[in-house]
């Protein structure tokens, strides 16, 4: 019998030459969800980019090589528009390679899907695509309009980027409407040396700092009028706005994700915060909220802790 793998849109769909297991989401583009008329053409809508709620953005598609699917939710599911009850569900699948046209996707359990949660006919999904980079899958509706949607590898700094950046840009502030938003210490021990500062006792020149991120791996810091100088014995001074090159990726040690700032003297929070490393970890995010640690905290390094607020 030959090999499904030799086949391949189900090569594509679950990576058969690497590790035989394929975990999408969906992709940020627009047209990630596309409802096209009963005449297979007409576009009825498509989803703007980066317009998906986060309940759905973050969900997960799995595809193995041997027939099994795997929806995760990440929390809550999107059903008709709203955040709901999570429908994470585990079922095998049927593929039919179909020569006369595009292969197809039969999940076996009646509550699964793929993409949004509304009823496949005969929970059947026609591949459009399916290469290493973009899965599009098409399904019939009850009502015979078609939903398209397109996804894209499962990566799990993703969701972390985009809340970072927004999607385009983001702006974020030190939140000085809190207790201890800069700390400084160990790994072992994040406040071992400085366990911060009452909320609201941020100097101006430090607090009306804004760092913005955006989706092109730039940094652009803008002081104001001034930069609390930790070299100048903490005070204010002089701006020092300005701009910087970031890389981003998994973290190395505790966080999410992290990134490192290519500019020599760019910095975040406060000027001595990991001058050598320029290495940022986010403790934790979501849309509003925000925790960096500054420095790697490797042989015992000193670390930063800061939290920060969207703008």
């Amino acid at each position: 019998m030959p090999s499904p793998c030799a086949n391949a849109s189900f090569a594509g769909l679950t990576d058969c030459a690497g590790g035989g297991v394929t975990v999408w989401t969906y992709s940020q583009a627009a047209g990630a969800i596309e409802v096209l008329a009963a005449d297979d053409r007409t576009v009825v809508s498509s989803s703007a980019a980066n317009s998906l709620p986060a309940c759905q953005a973050d969900d997960q598609f799995s595809f193995s090589g041997g027939y099994q699917y795997i929806y995760k939710s990440g929390g809550q599911t999107s059903v008709n528009g709203a955040c709901a009850t999570a429908a994470d569900v585990t079922t095998n699948f049927r593929f039919r390679p179909n020569g006369s046209g595009p292969a197809q996707i039969i999940l076996q359990a009646d509550n699964a899907f793929i993409g949004t949660s509304s009823p496949a006919a005969a929970r059947t999904y026609d591949i459009v695509e399916a290469t290493a980079q973009r899965l599009r899958l098409k399904s019939t509706n009850a009502n015979g309009t078609k939903t398209v949607v397109t996804l894209v590898p499962f990566n799990a700094t993703d969701p972390i980027r985009q809340l970072l950046t927004g999607g385009s840009s983001k702006t974020w502030m030190l939140d000085n409407a809190t207790d201890a938003p800069i700390i400084v210490g160990t790994e072992g021990n994040p406040l071992q040396y400085f366990a911060g500062v009452k909320a609201g006792e941020l100097p101006t020149c430090q607090s009306d700092d804004e760092y913005t991120f955006s989706s092109t791996n730039t940094l652009t810091y803008n002081a104001k009028a001034e930069t609390f100088s930790a070299a100048a014995g903490f005070t204010c001074q002089p701006a020092q706005s300005g701009t910087s090159a970031f890389t981003f990726g998994p973290a190395s040690g505790t966080g999410l994700a992290q990134f490192v700032l290519a500019r020599t003297n760019a910095f975040i929070g406060t000027t001595d915060a990991s001058p050598t490393e320029r290495v940022y970890r986010i403790i934790s995010i979501d849309d509003k909220k925000m925790t960096l640690r500054a420095g790697s905290g490797s042989n015992g390094g000193t670390v930063f802790t800061m939290k920060f607020v969207a703008k």
